[in-house]
């Protein structure tokens, strides 16, 4: 169904963020638990919210508006493309 709207591209992006979460939720559960259990509760907090703020300027840094406007082009290029090759009356 995503391909119809998104593109094959966005479609495999959608997977590998999918694939990502299901098998980093996981791991990072079981890794916060077992900190817990070892240093306590506050501890591993601290450790997984630093973790996050450390995440946070690499992020801002690569996703720029210059960034998501070229995504939004590539979006509407492939959408217009995709109306187009779907049209019987275009061809």
């Amino acid at each position: 169904m995503c391909n119809e709207f998104c593109g094959p591209f966005v479609g495999g992006l959608l997977v590998a963020v999918g694939s990502a979460v299901a098998l980093g939720m996981p791991i990072g559960t079981g890794a916060i638990g077992l900190l817990a259990e070892v240093v306590g509760m506050r501890a591993a907090f601290l450790v997984f919210a630093t973790a996050v703020l450390i995440a946070i300027p690499p992020f801002l840094r690569t996703v720029t508006p210059d960034v998501l406007a070229g995504v939004e082009r590539a979006r509407q290029r492939q959408l217009a493309e995709h109306r187009t090759a779907s049209d019987p009356r275009e061809r």
